[in-house]
C-alpha cells in the first residue's frame, strides 16, 4: 500500500483532494463566514459595475450596493457574530428566494476592503458581471460566484505545483491546509493575492534552476507577475526580492539581468505608488467617521492612518518595539489562524494540540523531502530576507491602518496574511547536510485528510449543532386572542399579553395581522422570567406599512436595569412585508427575575404585524 501511494502524483493528489474537500467544504461552510466576506462580497460586486475606486459619502466609506444584496446578508450575519446561532434550512432557503435587481440601492459601509484594486477581486468581479445581467437569485449569484473562484484557484495552484523544481509535496501540504481550503472556498481579495505570490515564488524557482536563457514570454509572464501582486495587495511588493536568486545566465549577462529586473521593479513601485496615491483622499480616520455608521464598521477607535504615519516617523525607534511586541505577543494567535481558525471573526479555531502537531508534520516533511536539488546559501539569505521584510510590511500596514495612534502592538495580524510567506521559510529547511530524504506522500496524505476531518466536525459544530442546555422557543401567527384581549402562543399554554388589535384587512400568514396605531406600545408582551447571564435571545416579527420596533428590557437580579430596541427591517418579500429580527446576548454576570419582549409602534403612521416569533436558549 505504502508503494503504491508512494508513486502518486503530488499534482494529481492536489486536483483530488481540492475537489473532494471543497465539495465538502461548500456545503458544510455557510456563505458570508470568512474574515470579511461580506465587505468583499460587495467591493467585488462594486468593482463588477466598474467603479474601481471607493465611494466616499457623508463621511462614509464604501459603495452603492443593490438593497437585495444587504438583505441576502442580513440572513448571516446573525451566525458571524453570535456562535450561538445555529442556522436552520429555511434561512439558508431564503436567499436563493431574493431575486436580484439593481433599481433599489443603499450605500453600505465597507472601509476595510475598499481600497483594494480590481486586480484582487478578477475572478469574483468578472463572475458577477456576468451573472447579474440574467438576474439570478442572490444566493445563486453567491454560489457561482465562490465555485468559479474555487476552480480559478485549484488551476492555478495545480499550476504551481507541475512548475515547482522541488518542493512539490510540501506545498501541496500547505495549498491543502484548513485555512487555505476554507478561503478558497469563499469570496475574498486573499485568493487572487495568494495566487499570484505563488505564481511568483514557482516561477522564480523555477528560472533560479535553468541551465537555458529565459524566452521573452517567461519574461513577459515574469513582468506581469511583478505588476499584479502589489497592484492586489501593496505590502507583497517586497516578495520582488526574491528576484535576486535568478543567476544571470538565465538573462545572458550580468548587465541585462539588472536593467531586466530594475525595470520591472520600477514598474511594479510606480505601479503600486499610484494607486496608494490614488486612495489616499478617501482615507476616513476613526475620529473623522461618520458617528452613526462608525460602530458598524471595522475601523478600531483611536486609528488615523495619517497621525499613525507621523508618529512613527517622529519616533524613529518605536517601530521596531512594535515589531516585536507583535512577533513575540502574538505569535499563539497569527501562528494558529495560519492552520485553521473559522468563522467571520475567526471565533473557532483549532485544537492547540492539533495547532502544534501540525507544524511538527510540516516541518518534517520540509526537512525531509526527496529533492534532487538544492539553494545555496546565498540565495537562502535572500528568501529569507524576503519574508522577514514581508512580515515586518504586514505589521507596518496593520500598524498604520487599525491600530490607535501610539499603541505599541499590532495585535491584528491574522494567519492568512501569513500564506505567501510561510512556503518560504519552509523551503529553508531542506538541506544538502540532513541526509534523511524521504518519498513524504504518505504522510501528506495522512495529515491533509485529517486536517480537514477535524475541521469539518469543527464547522459542523460552529454552525449546525445546537450546544444549548434548555431552550424556550415561541411562536404566533396572531390568529388566535382570548376574551381577556391576550393573545395565544403556538401551544396555547403561554399567554402573550398587552392590548392587542387584530385585523383582516391586510394580513402575511392566515387570515389576521396585528394592527397597532400611532405612538403605541406594548403590544404583543411576552414575560419571560429568569433570564441569566449569558442567554441567547432572538425575537422575530414580520410588519408591514412603517418601521416599527423589537424591544426588549428588564431589571438585572446583580446588574443595572436594560433596555434594547431593534428597528432595522432587513428581509423585504414582494408582498410588501419586511422581516425584523433582534438577537443578542445577556451580559456576563448579569441575571433578570423578570424581562419583557414587546412590540412599539414609534411613528405616526399605523403598523401592521404578522408572525411573531421568540427564542431564549441557555448556552452549556
Amino acid at each position: 500500500m505504502l508503494k503504491l501511494i508512494s508513486k502518486i502524483n503530488p499534482a494529481s493528489f492536489f486536483v483530488f483532494a481540492a475537489i473532494t474537500l471543497g465539495i465538502v467544504y461548500f456545503f458544510l461552510r455557510p456563505a458570508m463566514q470568512s474574515p470579511d466576506e461580506f465587505n468583499h462580497f460587495l467591493r467585488a460586486y462594486q468593482i463588477s459595475e466598474g467603479k474601481f475606486l471607493p465611494e466616499k459619502k457623508d463621511q462614509r466609506l464604501g459603495g452603492e450596493v443593490p438593497v437585495c444584496f444587504a438583505q441576502y446578508m442580513s440572513l448571516y450575519i446573525t451566525s458571524a457574530v453570535f456562535s450561538p446561532y445555529k442556522l436552520t434550512s429555511e434561512e439558508i432557503a431564503k436567499g436563493y428566494e431574493i431575486k436580484f435587481s439593481d433599481k433599489e440601492k443603499v450605500f453600505k459601509d465597507f472601509p476595510n476592503t475598499s481600497n483594494y484594486s480590481a486586480v484582487a477581486y478578477i475572478p469574483q468581479a468578472l463572475t458577477l458581471f456576468i451573472l447579474r445581467q440574467f438576474h439570478f437569485s442572490v444566493g445563486m449569484m453567491y454560489d457561482v460566484t465562490r465555485v468559479f473562484t474555487f476552480f480559478i484557484w485549484l488551476l492555478a495552484m495545480w499550476y504551481i505545483i507541475k512548475t515547482l523544481p522541488s518542493y512539490k509535496w510540501l506545498f501541496v501540504m500547505v495549498f491543502l491546509l484548513p485555512m487555505n481550503m476554507y478561503l478558497a472556498s469563499s469570496i475574498t481579495a486573499d485568493t487572487v493575492t495568494n495566487i499570484l505570490s505563488f505564481m511568483l515564488i514557482a516561477i522564480v524557482l523555477k528560472f533560479s534552476f535553468y541551465t537555458k536563457p529565459i524566452t521573452k514570454k517567461e519574461i513577459a509572464l515574469l513582468f506581469l507577475l511583478c505588476i499584479f501582486l502589489p497592484l492586489s495587495k501593496t505590502i507583497y511588493v517586497s516578495l520582488l526580492l526574491i528576484l535576486l536568486i535568478l543567476p544571470a545566465h538565465v538573462f545572458t549577462s550580468k548587465l541585462r539581468k539588472y536593467v531586466l529586473l530594475g525595470s520591472i521593479v520600477l514598474v511594479a513601485f510606480l505601479c503600486a505608488a499610484l494607486w496608494t496615491q490614488a486612495l489616499s483622499p478617501y482615507f476616513i480616520g476613526y475620529d473623522d467617521y461618520n458617528l452613526q455608521f462608525r460602530p458598524h464598521t471595522t475601523i478600531r477607535e483611536g486609528a488615523d492612518y495619517h497621525k499613525q504615519k507621523a508618529h512613527l516617523l517622529a519616533h524613529g525607534t518605536f517601530f521596531p518595539k512594535v515589531l516585536y511586541n507583535t512577533t513575540v505577543k502574538t505569535a499563539d494567535f497569527y501562528l494558529s489562524s495560519y492552520i485553521g481558525h473559522f468563522g467571520a471573526y475567526m471565533d473557532s479555531g483549532i485544537p492547540f494540540w492539533f495547532f502544534i502537531n501540525s507544524y511538527l508534520v510540516i516541518l518534517f516533511v520540509a526537512v525531509t523531502e526527496k529533492t534532487k536539488i538544492y539553494l545555496s546559501f546565498f540565495k537562502k539569505l535572500i528568501i529569507f530576507s524576503a519574508a522577514i521584510l514581508t512580515f515586518s510590511l504586514i505589521v507596518l500596514s496593520q500598524h498604520l491602518i487599525w491600530n490607535a495612534v501610539g499603541r505599541d502592538i499590532a495585535d491584528s495580524i491574522q494567519g492568512r496574511y501569513l500564506v505567501p510567506v510561510m512556503p518560504l521559510l519552509f523551503i529553508l529547511c531542506n538541506v544538502s547536510w540532513i541526509k534523511i530524504k524521504l518519498n513524504v506522500a504518505p504522510i501528506v496524505i495522512l495529515f491533509v485528510f485529517l486536517a480537514n476531518g477535524i475541521t469539518f466536525n469543527l464547522l459542523y459544530t460552529r454552525y449546525y449543532k445546537e450546544t444549548c442546555i434548555s431552550k424556550i422557543e415561541v411562536s404566533c401567527d396572531v390568529e388566535k386572542i382570548n376574551a381577556e384581549g391576550f393573545l395565544l402562543t403556538s401551544n396555547d399554554s403561554i399567554l402573550l399579553k398587552g392590548t392587542n388589535v387584530l385585523t383582516t384587512k391586510v394580513h402575511r400568514s392566515g387570515n389576521h395581522s396585528l394592527v397597532m396605531p400611532p405612538n403605541s406600545s406594548l403590544s404583543a408582551v411576552y414575560k419571560v422570567k429568569n433570564i441569566y447571564s449569558g442567554s441567547f435571545l432572538e425575537m422575530r416579527a414580520w410588519q408591514k406599512a412603517s418601521k416599527g420596533q423589537l424591544i426588549f428590557t428588564g431589571e438585572g437580579i446583580n446588574c443595572n436595569g436594560y433596555y434594547f430596541a431593534h428597528d432595522d427591517a432587513q428581509l423585504k418579500e414582494n408582498n410588501g412585508w419586511e422581516r425584523m429580527r433582534m438577537v443578542l446576548s445577556m451580559p456576563a454576570g448579569c441575571d433578570s427575575s423578570e424581562s419583557l419582549f414587546y412590540l412599539q409602534n414609534p411613528t405616526a403612521d399605523t403598523i401592521y404585524f404578522d408572525d411573531l416569533w421568540f427564542s431564549i436558549k441557555k448556552i452549556n
